[in-house]
């Protein structure tokens, strides 16, 4: 290995070591490709410099390598096609186009080309052009396998769908109204020791209650006590300040009877929710809505039965997100129903602290009703007990972009688009049904 390639593979070893390098990290990366620089002599040593710095977000020490490659091996098609992105990293569209064009003419029919060709169309808003490509009229878009490609075209497309349908991020973090301290003699709550497998359920719509809790308490009230009065949920409360949803007021004195009524009705809209999934449009609603009403009943009953919590969360949020059109904000409807998934989720999460789609789906709630950074942290944590949720880490991506950090809204989607590309597919038909409410409207 020559001192150029030495010295270019650690700076590429230590960007990817982290998600995001700290200010000594950065320091030495740029070390690390100086030294490479001096010992460059050929195209190949010179794109890999040009390559990494492409990956830092640091596209104009990109370009600059990249031409010297260029230069040395004008027929080679890497150095066009990292030309192309280096340039439109810099918003000179019109230059990283004509590279792009360079690139055809070496290489006719290169995989990656069409996919970058998407990506300049939605940077510059053009989505009918984008969407001819994505859509044609015979066969399917075939979308690359690079990542550097994948990433951003991901990122753009979710910059253009997130600032639809989602929220602005507040300039400064607000302030939690009155949120409830915790005692400094209140131990903190016992961690569950087992992971319990989640439901085989298939992810909501188009990728998108704020707070983790407690355990709730073991003591059920008895016939002459009155429930506890559940606080709102509060999208921008401390995950660690707010209480489990207590029983609803009309929950009745709990018997046997009662108990195994409940469990009947649980498990038969567990099963219609099941079977919903794998329904589309309309018939796929009603199922939904069937499946929530047996599980609402059985809730009424005897709402401590496991995973029932869990089940009317994915009812909930699944009826508003199957039902939202693509492209619009959520109406105060949705959201006072996403609120109701967060609380049962909530309520869930109590049951286990460690199911990894829990924590997820309240990051969806979280991100749904514009909290990015608890949506973050839900997505974390989700990630230390399913370190391969593709949807954690897509969702990780959208908070992040919400909130201006497109560096690691990248990264987090090359973790998310190795492991499923469906993901990014799915969101090129919401970006299409959008585009055609526009026209029909």
């Amino acid at each position: 290995m020559s001192k150029a390639f030495k010295y270019s593979d650690q700076a590429q070893k230590l960007l990817y070591s982290t998600l995001e390098l700290e200010a000594s990290q950065e320091t030495k990366f740029t070390q690390l490709l100086e030294e490479a620089a001096q010992a460059a002599q050929n195209c190949r040593e010179w794109l890999q410099i040009g390559y990494a710095y492409l990956e830092a977000a640091q596209p104009a020490r990109a370009l600059e390598s990249l031409k010297k490659a260029q230069a040395l091996d004008p027929k080679n098609p890497a150095s066009y096609l990292f030309l192309s992105l280096a340039a439109a990293d810099e918003g000179d569209y019109q230059t990283a186009q004509s590279y792009l064009e360079e690139l055809l003419k070496l290489s006719p029919e290169n995989q990656a080309a069409p996919s970058v060709q998407v990506l300049f169309y939605l940077l510059q808003e053009e989505i009918e052009p984008a969407l001819k490509l994505l859509f044609p009229s015979k066969g399917r878009f075939d979308l690359t396998v690079s990542p550097q490609v994948l990433n951003r075209l991901a990122a753009a497309l979710e910059r253009k769908l997130c600032a639809l349908e989602l929220p602005p991020a507040p300039e400064e973090p607000p302030v939690p109204p009155e949120a409830p301290a915790l005692s400094e003699e209140t131990p903190p709550p016992e961690e569950s020791s087992a992971l319990e497998s989640a439901p085989n359920s298939p992810e909501v719509s188009s990728m998108t209650p704020e707070t983790a809790v407690p355990a709730p308490s073991e003591e059920e009230p008895t016939p002459t006590e009155e429930p506890n009065q559940t606080k709102e949920p509060n999208p921008t409360e401390d995950p660690s300040q707010t209480e489990a949803p207590a029983p609803k007021e009309e929950t009745p004195k709990v018997g046997v009877w009662a108990k195994a009524e409940a469990s009947n009705k649980a498990g038969r809209g567990s099963r219609k929710l099941q079977r919903a999934w794998g329904l589309e449009g309309e018939r796929r609603l009603e199922i939904i809505a069937a499946a929530r009403r047996e599980l609402e009943e059985a809730y009424a009953l005897y709402p401590d039965l496991s995973m029932l919590s869990y089940d009317l969360g994915e009812a909930c949020l699944g009826g508003v997100e199957y039902a939202h059109r693509p492209g619009q904000p959520y109406t105060e409807a949705e959201r006072l129903e996403i609120e109701g998934a967060q609380k049962y989720f909530l309520q869930a999460l109590g049951e286990n602290k460690e199911n990894a789609y829990t924590l997820h789906y309240l990051g969806r709630c979280s991100l749904l009703l514009g909290a990015y950074s608890q949506a973050i942290d839900y997505w974390e944590r989700a990630l230390r007990f399913f370190e391969k949720l593709p949807e954690a880490h897509y969702g990780l991506a959208q908070a992040h972009l919400m909130l201006g950090r497109d560096f690691l809204a990248r990264r987090y989607l090359d973790l998310a688009l190795n492991s499923d590309l469906q993901l990014l597919r799915g969101r090129f038909q919401d970006l299409r049904e959008w585009q055609e409410g526009r026209a029909s409207a």
